[in-house]
Parts: structure tokens; C-alpha cells; sequence
């Protein structure tokens, strides 16, 4: 329904990713179910290619967008949000920070479809909107993330309990795991895991390993 409505658009044409100056990437739907059977399809579609869409980036595209069913809840009558849906959106989300150049949207669309509705507000919305957008109604609503405001004071790791003796850090090899490898390290960790798809450079390694 997207393809038919982009090749019916007057502003849009379907070409090959790698061509493409804005990608579409459509959310399959997943298992549906409790949180653990959604995960376990969400893994398996990931090692079976599912990510693969950043990948397809050409040297045209300036905008990648994700439009997901259901991932978010932003009226107070929308159901509870897709497990699967709202986890891809996230994945999405952290895939941005891999291409400086372009700019990644997401379009959630209602997990019940407005009768009367079609494909082509969908267009509209990604020709038209940035950012993070919910289509509600047969209108983009826009909504923004923001932590909630917490005063608690977060209870003091005793360092007797081996809970540092060995950590692991998933994206190990970036600025954010790399600071975090440091400040643990600081504080007693005796075994650190960097997991990353590119390895820390031996200068960053020693620099861990000597606490500067």
C-alpha cells in the first residue's frame, strides 16, 4: 500500500535504495503475544537481516525513515504499545548515531486503521514532517521524548559483593562505552567486556588499563 501510494504521490517516485534520497523502511509485523515471544522474534528477524536496511544508504540519501504500527502510545485511548514495534523504533533510533549525514524519522501509525483513511497521509507526513511523529486520526501529531523528573538518589553499589568482578558493556568501543569502561574501572571493576562491531584501538586499551 506504501509503494502503490509513493508511485500515485506527485511529488514522490520509487527508486532503488541506493539511489534514494529518502528511504522508507516499513516495520513487519511480530509475533504477537507477551514481551518475551515478541523479543524472541525480534531476534530472530535481526539475525536474519532485519537491520540490514542501513546498509542500503547512498550517497544521496539525506533522510531515513522507520514507519513502525502501534510502537507508541500517545493518546490516552491508543492500546499499550507493540513490544516488537516500539523495539525496533528504539534499535532505529541508536542506528542514527552510526550515520552523521542523515537524518533519522520515525512514523508510527495506529495499530487499528481509521476507516476511510489510505496510505497517502503517510506520504504526506514523510515528505513533509521530521523527527519522531505519530499518525493519529489522519493527522501527524508530533511528540517528543523527555525523561521525567526524578529526585531519588540512586543506592550505593557495596563493593564487597562482587558486583564489579566482571562487567559487560555492549557498544564498548564508543564514547559513551568507553566512559563508562572508565568510570567503573575507577571504582573496582576487575574484569571489563567491550562488546562492539569494531574493536577499541590499542591506545584507547592501555589508557583503560592504566586508569588514565
Amino acid at each position: 500500500a506504501v509503494r502503490e501510494a509513493i508511485a500515485q504521490h506527485g511529488h514522490a517516485r520509487i527508486s532503488e535504495p541506493s539511489d534514494a534520497e529518502i528511504l522508507v523502511v516499513v516495520s513487519p509485523a511480530f509475533a504477537a503475544g507477551d514481551v518475551a515471544s515478541a523479543a524472541a522474534d525480534l531476534a530472530h528477524r535481526i539475525d536474519t537481516g532485519l537491520l540490514d536496511y542501513a546498509d542500503a544508504i547512498g550517497t544521496r540519501c539525506r533522510d531515513v525513515w522507520l514507519v513502525t504500527t502501534g510502537a507508541e502510545r500517545v493518546l490516552p485511548d491508543d492500546p499499550l504499545a507493540d513490544p516488537g514495534q516500539a523495539g525496533l523504533a528504539a534499535m532505529h533510533r541508536c542506528i542514527a548515531f552510526e550515520h552523521a549525514d542523515q537524518r533519522f524519522h520515525h512514523l508510527d501509525l495506529p495499530s487499528v486503521p481509521p476507516t476511510g483513511g489510505g496510505p497517502a497521509p503517510v506520504i504526506d507526513a514523510i515528505l513533509g514532517e521530521t523527527g519522531e511523529i505519530a499518525l493519529r486520526d489522519a493527522r501527524a501529531r508530533m511528540y517528543r521524548r523527555e525523561l521525567a523528573d526524578d529526585s531519588s538518589s540512586a543506592t550505593a553499589w557495596p563493593q564487597d559483593t562482587g558486583l564489579l568482578d566482571n562487567v559487560v558493556i555492549t557498544g564498548g568501543s564508543g564514547a559513551v562505552g568507553v566512559a563508562f569502561a572508565r568510570h567503573l574501572a575507577g571504582r573496582g571493576a576487575k574484569r571489563i567486556v567491550l562488546l562492539s562491531r569494531r574493536g577499541l584501538d590499542p591506545a584507547g586499551l592501555d589508557e583503560l588499563r592504566t586508569g588514565r
